[in-house]
């Protein structure tokens, strides 16, 4: 699950317990008009957006980020741009001549970190992707570039990403060549750009990172999926970068893992003739309680599956073609489950108030927000302008949901001039935004630069009328992972 993705521990505000008596009130006040307005997904009125903000035309998003209080990190390969709460732009940064950003994380500060790489040939016979790693100030200066190195794969998700640590440095985990295999290499700075540890770990071949996360003993753990084999495999790094434990699944068994927040992981298996099972894996990679899941169908074929949330998971899968959701416990039963196709990428984010993610047989909202007892659709989420209304390939986007009930998401647009585009918007569970009802502006009142044109920061629909969208206290979060 591209979680995407990566969340760090926090220590629990003293208001606690008040947050999550809000997230439960929150919580049934969306279960009971999700049972008000039937069963049907599409009985549920899509939330607009508090604000939306229009990237460049035909670009691809290579990361969203998003912080209480701070606001939204969005990433294409040419530009990088910060947003606050609000929706004004921060600051917009251009990718270097030559180069383009892979992953960036949002800093407390209003700054980021961000992945520079570029294509150059190297002395053998393939080509070799040169990579720096940008310390980026609240005003969007670069403080600090620094060559970190070189990578053999062009495509982003195998190339490397970024986590932001709990004093707002950061780890980056990228994919290099070693001495006799491919390994996984492991970076850590402080918030001033100073290099704390470096290490790396053998790696299968092709490794995408599916999952990364730093634990309550400021280690790290990740998985990563071997692109030629499907291979999964689960390490955990000390602080430093030296291996504490390691988990696989056998010869010819297939796994998904999610990291829980304490450390351990979580796994669904399938092995061949003896259908699904899931297994508990400490903090030295080995595994325990496997349990049978009987109730999953024979012929399933595991996408992804979620941390636990109040003692259930969420296991995306396909069966006879379809794709589907299905809510597991600890003891392998299932207890719910429902038609769902989260489609190759399977990008699923969790927090407090339930699970969000992209249906790509339904095209009628750009994202969904879920329960997570028994998948009922408890919100929608629709960009103005959307285009997965539209025929054609659909992208599923991205999107960053924190506890509080803000909803970040980047998804395709077609503006007034048929031109199709990613657009960042802030949506708001608690409280839609004033684009809803009969007070949507015109798609074509968002200006929208060319991939020729320099970015200029904040091309902004302006919902009316306009409401104050002040950030709620920090709360802890629980998602997404990345």
């Amino acid at each position: 699950m591209h979680t995407d993705t990566v969340e760090s521990p926090h220590q629990r505000p003293q208001g606690h317990v008040a947050t999550m008596r809000k997230h439960a009130r929150l919580i049934a006040l969306l279960a009971v008009f999700a049972v008000a307005t039937g069963a049907a997904h599409a009985q549920v009125t899509p939330i607009m957006p508090t604000w939306q903000v229009g990237l460049e035309a035909e670009a691809t998003i290579v990361a969203l980020d998003a912080r209480e209080g701070v606001g939204a990190l969005v990433a294409t390969g040419s530009w990088l741009e910060a947003f606050t709460p609000q929706g004004s732009s921060r600051w917009g940064h251009a990718a270097p001549a030559g180069s383009q950003w892979r992953d960036a994380v949002l800093r407390s500060d209003g700054g980021a970190w961000a992945l520079e790489v570029a294509k150059e040939r190297s002395a053998g016979t393939f080509p070799e992707w040169a990579m720096a790693l940008h310390r980026i100030g609240p005003d969007g200066a670069t403080r600090e570039r620094r060559p970190i190195g070189t990578t053999p794969y062009g495509r982003p998700e195998e190339q490397g990403r970024l986590l932001l640590a709990p004093d707002d440095g950061v780890v980056e985990l990228l994919t290099r060549r070693g001495s006799f295999s491919l390994m996984v290499g492991y970076g850590r700075y402080d918030r001033d750009g100073q290099p704390l540890h470096g290490a790396g770990q053998d790696a299968t071949s092709r490794p995408v990172l599916e999952a990364m996360r730093i634990l309550p003993d400021d280690g790290v753990s990740y998985v990563t999926r071997s692109a030629d084999s499907g291979r999964t495999d689960l390490m955990r790094l000390h602080r430093q970068g030296s291996l504490s434990g390691g988990y696989s699944p056998g010869d010819g068994e297939h796994a998904v893992i999610a990291i829980e927040p304490d450390g351990t992981a979580s796994a669904l298996v399938t092995s061949p003739g003896h259908g699904t099972r899931r297994e508990s894996i400490d903090l030295l990679g080995f595994p325990s309680d496997a349990v049978a899941v009987p109730a999953l169908p024979f012929d399933i074929e595991l996408k992804a599956v979620s941390p636990f949330i109040g003692g259930r998971q969420i296991a995306a899968y396909r069966s006879a073609g379809t794709g589907h959701l299905a809510v597991v416990d600890r003891r392998g039963r299932v207890a719910s489950s429902r038609a769902f196709d989260t489609g190759s990428s399977a990008h699923i984010v969790t927090s407090a108030l339930g699970m969000l993610a992209t249906d790509e047989d339904t095209r009628d909202a750009d994202a969904e927000l879920l329960s997570t007892t028994d998948l009922t659709t408890l919100a929608r989420f629709r960009l103005i302008g959307s285009a997965r209304a539209t025929a054609g390939d659909v992208t599923p986007g991205m999107w960053r949901m924190l506890d509080s009930g803000i909803v970040y998401g980047v998804s395709d647009m077609i503006d007034a001039g048929n031109v199709r585009g990613p657009a960042i918007a802030r949506f708001d569970v608690s409280m839609p935004g004033p684009c809803a009802g009969p007070l949507r502006p015109a798609v074509a009142s968002m200006p929208r630069p060319s991939t020729a044109e320099p970015r200029v920061p904040g091309a902004q629909i302006a919902c009316t009328p306009p409401r104050s969208s002040a950030a709620p206290p920090a709360s802890p979060r629980s998602g997404p992972m990345r």
